[in-house]
């Protein structure tokens, strides 16, 4: 049986097929290991969410072969050259072509990303010959001299990068060995597959996920987010609510707090929305296959949440007949929520306001009265109203009246000056009253001729003229607000001090 000899035109082809399958991929193969490692191959694809969920996604064949978890390598003698342009096309961006990955490079565009793209092209060559399984001797000639020229130039780059290798002898071979009708099968077989791969790949519809929802929220409010999922088989992937953290870090939503109550997998609700809720939001679909997991994210949502907090207007203390009054005042700005709680706080705990004790202190009031004042009501009174995006406070402090003496002797004038100075710290009521005793009996200047001069809150010294053996004795000053009742430190006045 005799057995004829292929065509020109059927062995040019043969050239071509064989070069895409044996040859291209050794370059590409040498420039992958060049710039990534076999073993940090996993940490590299396991970063990049466009080859485990986006446009460049890999498929399950391709990640048993490159997605490896250390301390195990992957064997970049088994990747084909469609699996090697894709990681040197997503994981090596120093290689980026001149006018960019997926673009026929000009003539004049010789960096090694532009031969990598002319590799792709060679390689596409197969596919638009397939059918006749021929190649014309021009079109041959062409197809190989530029073949050619990109093998001299990624031969001279990697003998830059220090790797000994030798593709020009790798075609040499190719182009004059009679290549075996099995291995042209094989090729051929292989070449198809992978074709009828990529078109299958390129019609199945990728699961997408959208989110969607209002950006601004006023607070007390509540937001909705919802997700729209399109291609995905739900008793098969699970959904995660996601909120990004000050730390920029993306937290997993529990959605079973109250906070979220009546959210779904696609949708969240974020309840009387705060100030807190502000961030970053998106929703993730995800699923482990073979021990991988494979996560799609959607789009990110920033919310926002809107309002301010009310202002209090510092607080102001009066006295009068029913006790001590703090009077208080407030205002929400404009599309700010409402407030909605006053409470009232004596050193860091809650007052009864029911007790009848005290008077007013609600929102629709303006003043908090406490009635009858001791010296038990002393301390720090503080006011915080409240409403969907915080609370703001204020304080004053109820204490009694500072009270200091001291004395003062002018001889020529024969008087004693009994020097005093009375105070409030801020908010505490005013004082009501000054005087001097002595021997624990007050002393009424009025009644002493002229000796002895008034005593008022705005001068509270008191000056004995005069100064004789019935003038001797402890004098102390004393104030008195509506807390209650103080006096400074006794001065004595002894025999001796008698002026002759």
């Amino acid at each position: 049986m005799a057995f004829s000899s292929p065509s020109n035109d059927q062995r040019n082809f043969e050239c071509v097929t064989v070069a895409s399958v044996d040859f291209i991929k050794l370059p590409l193969r040498d420039i992958l290991e060049s710039l990534i490692q076999p073993v940090d191959l996993f940490k590299g694809i396991n970063s990049c969410s466009a080859l485990l969920s986006g446009k460049f996604k890999l498929r399950q064949d391709q990640l048993k072969l490159c997605f490896i978890q250390p301390p195990a390598e992957p064997d970049y003698s088994k990747l084909d050259v469609t699996l090697l342009y894709t990681l040197i096309r997503n994981l090596c961006p120093s290689l980026k072509p001149t006018k960019g990955w997926g673009k026929d490079p000009d003539d004049a565009d010789i960096q090694i990303g532009d031969d990598i793209e002319r590799l792709r092209l060679f390689r596409n060559n197969y596919h638009a010959h397939a059918d006749s399984a021929a190649i014309s001797d021009a079109e041959f000639k062409e197809i190989w001299k530029n073949l050619k020229s990109v093998v001299h130039r990624l031969q001279k780059y990697m003998y830059n990068s220090g790797r000994n290798v030798n593709y020009e002898q790798e075609l040499i071979k190719i182009e004059s060995s009679k290549i075996a009708q099995d291995h042209l099968d094989s090729c051929k077989l292989l070449l198809q597959a992978l074709m009828n791969i990529q078109n299958q790949t390129d019609l199945k519809a990728e699961p997408e996920i959208f989110l969607k929802g209002e950006d601004r929220v006023f607070c007390g409010n509540t937001a909705r987010l919802e997700a729209n999922v399109k291609n995905v088989e739900f008793s098969c992937w699970r959904f995660t609510w996601q909120k990004r953290t000050e730390k920029s870090i993306l937290e997993c939503i529990d959605t079973n707090q109250e906070i979220y109550k009546g959210s779904t997998n696609i949708i969240l609700l974020i309840q009387n929305v705060r100030k807190e809720d502000e961030g970053e939001y998106q929703a993730v679909i995800s699923r482990e296959v073979n021990g991988i997991e494979y996560r799609i994210s959607s789009n990110i949502i920033y919310l926002m949440a809107l309002g301010e907090l009310p202002i209090l207007n510092d607080l102001r203390v009066t006295t009068g007949d029913e006790g001590i009054t703090i009077h208080y005042s407030y205002k929400v700005l404009k599309q700010s929520p409402e407030v909605k709680h006053i409470n009232w706080c004596k050193n860091g705990e809650p007052l009864d306001r029911k007790s009848k004790k005290y008077i007013g202190g609600s929102l629709n009031e303006n003043s908090f009265t406490i009635t009858s004042p001791t010296d038990n009501d002393r301390g720090k009174y503080k006011c915080t109203i409240t409403n969907a995006v915080g609370s703001v406070s204020k304080e004053v402090i109820f204490g009694l009246p500072n009270t200091m003496a001291s004395e003062e002797t002018v001889i020529r004038n024969k008087s004693v000056k009994l020097v005093g100075n009375v105070f409030v710290y801020d908010g505490s009521p005013d004082i009501l009253e000054v005087f001097w005793t002595k021997n624990g009996e007050k002393i009424d200047p009025q009644g002493s001729g002229g000796r002895l001069s008034a005593v008022t809150v705005d001068d509270p010294s008191l000056t004995i003229r005069d100064v004789g053996h019935i003038d001797a004795g402890e004098y102390k000053l004393i104030a008195r607000n509506a807390v209650g009742t103080t006096s400074s430190d006794i001065i004595a006045i002894g025999i001796l001090i008698y002026i002759h």
